[in-house]
């Protein structure tokens, strides 16, 4: 009977302990972005260290069929993509939101974020909005 106890004790501390590296991985592990770039940042150069995270958001407003196509240099790499609508307390149709972009820098040097906002199934003509975003990784 008493090994029983011991291997269900030595379940229960495993359990706990596997438990608590999930959570400190996930707090540690998932890097934040240091900062957000938005429609102001349009053509500006940023400074980014190697190794960390930016953010882009671009305001988007799906229902409409337009949507922002992104890409970036080899240098950088987007993680995530997602949309977020905005506050809509009256439950009103079309309303818009932004676009985020959560984007890691992973190699020093003259980096690009560049997108444009277009409807999908539409040729490219060059008079679509565009955003770019010009990235100093050091």
């Amino acid at each position: 009977m008493k090994s029983k106890v011991t291997n269900k004790t030595r379940a229960i501390t495993l359990g706990i302990f596997m438990v608590l590296a999930v959570i400190i991985c996930s707090a540690g592990c998932l890097q934040q972005p240091s900062v957000t770039f938005t429609q102001a940042d349009n053509n500006a150069t940023a400074q980014v260290a190697a190794g960390s995270q930016f953010a882009v958001q671009l305001e988007s407003n799906p229902t409409t069929g337009y949507e922002w196509n992104a890409s970036v240099s080899k240098g950088l790499l987007i993680t995530n993509s997602r949309y977020q609508a905005d506050a809509n307390p009256g439950n009103m149709v079309g309303v818009g939101g932004n676009q985020i972009w959560i984007v890691k820098a992973n190699a020093a040097g003259k980096q690009t974020f560049s997108a444009i906002y277009k409807q999908p199934w539409m040729r490219t003509t060059g008079k679509e909005t565009a955003f770019v975003l010009y990235v100093n990784v050091t």
